[in-house]
C-alpha cells in the first residue's frame, strides 16, 4: 500500500490591504494558540537606495505571512494576505481536513472579508517502497507512468514523467516516476514538509505519485464558503480517480 507522505491545499484569494493584515497579528495567535502553539509571524526586511545611488537605509519590517504548527507536528499553515495554505503528514479524511482549512478561511474572511476567490488546490505526495525498480509491475496498476519499459535497457535506473490533465472540475497536475537514494518529494516541498517532520525514506527504491488538482478561474470569482467547499471537494475527487487508476482502491473517505 502507498504510503501517503504530505498533504495540502491552498486557497488563493483576492490580495487584503497589508496594513489590515498586519493589525490582526494578536487577534489571530489568539483565536489558534490552542490548535498551533508554534505561532510565527514572517517579516521581509527591505532596502531603499537613493538615486545617486550613494544612500541605502533599511525599510520597516512587514509582516508578510502568519505560520502555524500543531503541538504534535501534525498539522501546519502558512496564512498571507493572498492566500491560506494547510498542510498535515497526518491526513485522516477530506472531512476532517476540511474543517481544520474552513476555520482558518472563515477567520480570514471574518476579520479582513475576502471578496474573491482565484485559486482551490489539493495535493497528494505518494511513496511506494520497492527492493528493485524493476519490480514496479507489481507494485502498480499502471506502470507505465512511472518509467517507460525498454526491452533493449533492461534495468531501470529511475525517471521523473509530469502530465496535465484537464476534467471538468480544473486541472490535474501528475507528477510520478522512480527515485533511487533520494527524496521521494520535490525539492520545493522539503522545507515545509520538514516543518512537521514528515517521514520522508530516502533509502533504496521510491516510486512517486504526486497529483495535484486544482482549479484556477480566467476571472477572480465572488467569495462563497460554500462554492469553495464543493469545488475543494470536487478536485478531490478527481485526484482520487487518478489515484486509483494508477495505484490502487481507496476507503471511500479519502
Amino acid at each position: 500500500m502507498a504510503h501517503l507522505i504530505h498533504t495540502l491545499a491552498k486557497i488563493g484569494y483576492a490580495e487584503l490591504p497589508m496594513d489590515d493584515f498586519k493589525s490582526i497579528q494578536d487577534e489571530f495567535h489568539k483565536a489558534f494558540r490552542k490548535q498551533y502553539p508554534d505561532f510565527k509571524p514572517e517579516s521581509k526586511r527591505s532596502i531603499e537606495i537613493n538615486l545617486d545611488g550613494n544612500e541605502v537605509r533599511p525599510v520597516e519590517q512587514k509582516i508578510t505571512s502568519y505560520t502555524l504548527t500543531s503541538f504534535d507536528k501534525s498539522d501546519g499553515a502558512i496564512v498571507t494576505s493572498s492566500d491560506i495554505v494547510l498542510h498535515t503528514k497526518n491526513y485522516i479524511s477530506i472531512d476532517n481536513f476540511w474543517q481544520k482549512l474552513e476555520t482558518l478561511l472563515c477567520f480570514v474572511h471574518e476579520k479582513l472579508e475576502i471578496n474573491y476567490i482565484d485559486y482551490i488546490g489539493i495535493r497528494y505526495f505518494n511513496q511506494l517502497k520497492s527492493y528493485d525498480p524493476n519490480d514496479l509491475i507489481d507494485l502498480v496498476k499502471r506502470p507505465d507512468v512511472l518509467q517507460p519499459i525498454l526491452h533493449s535497457q533492461p534495468t531501470m535506473q529511475g525517471s521523473f514523467m509530469q502530465s496535465r490533465y484537464e476534467n471538468e472540475e480544473g486541472m490535474v497536475h501528475l507528477c510520478s516516476g522512480i527515485v533511487i537514494e533520494q527524496s521521494p518529494l520535490p525539492r520545493e516541498m522539503l522545507p515545509l514538509a520538514q516543518r512537521l517532520d514528515c517521514d520522508i525514506d530516502s533509502e533504496g527504491v521510491n516510486v512517486v505519485v504526486d497529483i495535484d488538482s486544482f482549479y484556477c478561474p480566467q476571472d477572480p470569482e465572488p467569495f462563497k464558503l460554500e462554492k469553495v467547499r464543493e469545488k475543494m471537494y470536487s478536485l478531490r475527487t478527481q485526484a482520487k480517480a487518478v489515484y486509483i487508476e494508477i495505484v490502487e482502491d481507496l476507503d471511500e473517505k479519502l
